[in-house]
This record gives C-alpha cells, sequence and structure tokens, in this order.
C-alpha cells in the first residue's frame, strides 16, 4: 500500500529509561513509513531525556520535546499540538507497537475520524474487552464506551488529527485515574464515524506500581471529582444522558464495594 497519509505518533515519557528504546524501536520499525514521530519528555529525572535526544540523531521523523513534569494528559495535548500529520496515534512509552500496527490501522480510515484496535494484554488478569468489528456513528461509539465493548484508553486507536479541540485535553490533573476515559468522551463529540476492528494494533505490558494499577476510585471524594468530570464532559451530549447517569452510579457503587473490601481485610 502507498503512505499516502502522514501519521502522528506522541510517546509521552516519564522515567521509561528501561522501556523506551525498545518503544521507539518498535516505532520506527513500522512497515508504514510515512510518520511523524513526538516524544514528548515531561520533566524526566532518570535517563529518559538523554536517550530521547539520542533518537532523534538516529531517525529523522523523530522530534522531542522537554518540559517541566505536567503530567500525562498534558504531555498528549503538547505532542498533539506539535503533530504534523492529519492522524495522530498515543504510544505509551513503556509499551510497544507490532511490526504491521499503523499499517493495519491507516487501511481502515476510509470513511471515518477514528479507527480503534485491539490490544495484546500481558498482564495478571483477562482483558475485559471483546474483539469486536464494526462501524459505528458517535452515539453508538458513546455507548460502547460507557458501556466497557472498546477500551477506553488513548491507545490502538488513531484519530483524526481535528477531534483534538481546546477542550479535550482541558482535565485537572487531581484526577489521575481514568482521565483517558474523559479524553476519550470528549474526543467524540468532534467524530462521526468510528470504524472498530479486530487486529491487535498494540501490545501493552502490565507493570506493577504503574498509574494503571493504582486505584484513586477507592476514595468517594476522588470518586464524587470523578463524576463530575464525566458530566462536564458530556454536558452537550443530551442523548447520552442516561448512559452518564446508570455510569456514574457504577463508579459509586464500584467505590463502596472497594471500600467493603478494604474493611474485611482489616
Amino acid at each position: 500500500m502507498g503512505n499516502d497519509f502522514l501519521i502522528t505518533v506522541v510517546v509521552p515519557a516519564y522515567n521509561v529509561g528501561n522501556y523506551l528504546d525498545l518503544c521507539l524501536q518498535s516505532i520506527v520499525s513500522q512497515t508504514y513509513r510515512n510518520l511523524d514521530i513526538v516524544v514528548v519528555d515531561d520533566g524526566s529525572s532518570d535517563e529518559t531525556p538523554a536517550l530521547c535526544d539520542c533518537w532523534v540523531k538516529k531517525d529523522s521523523r523523530i522530534k522531542v520535546i522537554h518540559q517541566v513534569n505536567s503530567g500525562v494528559t498534558v504531555a498528549r495535548k503538547m505532542g498533539v499540538k506539535k503533530a504534523l500529520g492529519d492522524w495522530v496515534t498515543f504510544v505509551d512509552a513503556d509499551d510497544i507497537l507490532p511490526p504491521h500496527a499503523i499499517e493495519t490501522l491507516v487501511k481502515n480510515i476510509d470513511g471515518t475520524d477514528l479507527v480503534v484496535g485491539q490490544v495484546a494484554f500481558n498482564g495478571p488478569y483477562r482483558w475485559p474487552y471483546p474483539k469486536i468489528d464494526a462501524l459505528l456513528c458517535r452515539k453508538k461509539y458513546l455507548s460502547f464506551l460507557f458501556r466497557n465493548k472498546i477500551h477506553s484508553g488513548p491507545v490502538a486507536k488513531l484519530f483524526k488529527k481535528n477531534a483534538f479541540q481546546e477542550d479535550v485535553f482541558a482535565i485537572s490533573r487531581n484526577i489521575t485515574c481514568g482521565e483517558d476515559f474523559l479524553m476519550n468522551i470528549r474526543a467524540a463529540k468532534y467524530v462521526s464515524m468510528v470504524r472498530v476492528i479486530k487486529d491487535v494494533v498494540y501490545a501493552y505490558e502490565y507493570r506493577e506500581g504503574s498509574a494503571m494499577t493504582q486505584n484513586p476510585f477507592v476514595s468517594l471524594t476522588y470518586s464524587t471529582a470523578f463524576v463530575k468530570s464525566t458530566i462536564s464532559s458530556l454536558k452537550k451530549e443530551m442523548s447520552s444522558i442516561p448512559l452518564t447517569v446508570f455510569y456514574c452510579i457504577d463508579v459509586y457503587m464500584g467505590c463502596f464495594k472497594k471500600k467493603i473490601r478494604l474493611m474485611l481485610k482489616k
């Protein structure tokens, strides 16, 4: 296939010196070659900044931005701001892409604003999202996100760049878990059609102690803040109100269940 579309790959990187080389090697080795790779060093205190600068010399498609530590959402926002491509995908710096990942996503962009692929998950529990093949309107896509039929992370997805309007990344830094879900439902407001494919386009490695493994939803205060952010994220999507209500109730129920489990362990 041709390399007609310039694809920007945004890689937020914070203290990932042990993993960054494998991640970037998997990106520069993609069978799809027309790439613009933006690595955002989010104020790392290990060897990450030096490794980033070395990769700029290895591959002309890579550019690096060093910023004061501001959190992953701000790092992604900066990466999108510097993106040259009309399409954007995200890769966490401690994960890798299978060789044909971007080529597979690009093959499915016709008539869509977003392509969603599957994740190969290496961790202690079963990946809960079903493999489906579907063409979805915005309303249906939001429904799938809320009902956990599609993973809510930013990875394994290829977005049209114009889906990232100013409000998409306007998420409080106090939201440290679930911010990816908020980003996705906000970006959904700016897409019309979504293609979901069964192909695996991302390899996620579960790491104990990472942000993904820490769960602040045991706190009622945090759960309330997240619920408020969810509601404000969808205030213009009136058709999603019933789903939002049930989702928010589920967040609170989950919080209480976690509290009970902790009490029983004492």
